[in-house]
């Protein structure tokens, strides 16, 4: 959205994500257990990945984490601040451009919203977006131990060294098929 100019980057973006017992990291804590899980944010505005995201988004961040019950994979809604006169139809237009160029983002047709069981144990990223008086939501949805983690670095990897993009990744046949320009 920044690099189409729709991102005002004088006002935060908030950000909340709800992940799996496995995006808290590997050491054991009670509250990580079963049968003490629930749903509660974490680390409120002072995540440590929060200044990585805002230097990658350009622009200030708010990111309120909370941890869930479930085993992997991360949802989230993003409230991005746009510039006066953006709306949901030019926000949408740019996730398609980017989701064009992108095999591993799928951008959900409207009135669809991401789901961590839809991209479990893949290397995809759903996206989504939402509006209603005159606001505008994005949503999205990975799986953090593949498209988060080892997948991110497998891709980089494909990319700095001229494989195909979706080498050794799983994402979906049509994905790959229209990356390799076969559809």
């Amino acid at each position: 959205l920044g690099q189409q100019g729709l991102l005002d980057v004088a006002r935060p973006t908030f950000v909340s994500a709800v992940s799996g017992v496995t995006g808290a990291g590997r050491a054991p804590r009670r509250e990580l257990l079963w049968a003490e899980a629930s749903l509660a944010p974490y680390a409120p505005l002072t995540h440590r990945h929060e200044p990585e995201i805002a230097q990658t988004v350009g622009a200030p961040i708010a990111f309120v984490p909370h941890i869930a019950p479930f085993a992997r994979g991360i949802v989230a809604t993003i409230f991005p601040a746009l510039v006066h006169g953006a709306c949901a139809a030019a926000v949408r237009e740019a996730l398609e451009d980017a989701c064009a160029a992108a095999p591993c983002l799928r951008l959900l047709p409207d009135g669809s919203l991401p789901s961590v069981r839809a991209v479990e144990r893949s290397d995809v990223c759903e996206l989504a977006v939402s509006d209603g008086a005159g606001r505008v939501a994005l949503h999205a949805a990975l799986d953090n131990l593949g498209k988060g983690a080892a997948g991110a670095a497998v891709q980089s990897f494909n990319l700095r060294f001229g494989f195909a993009e979706t080498t050794a990744l799983r994402v979906p046949a049509a994905a790959q098929a229209a990356e390799e320009g076969s559809l």
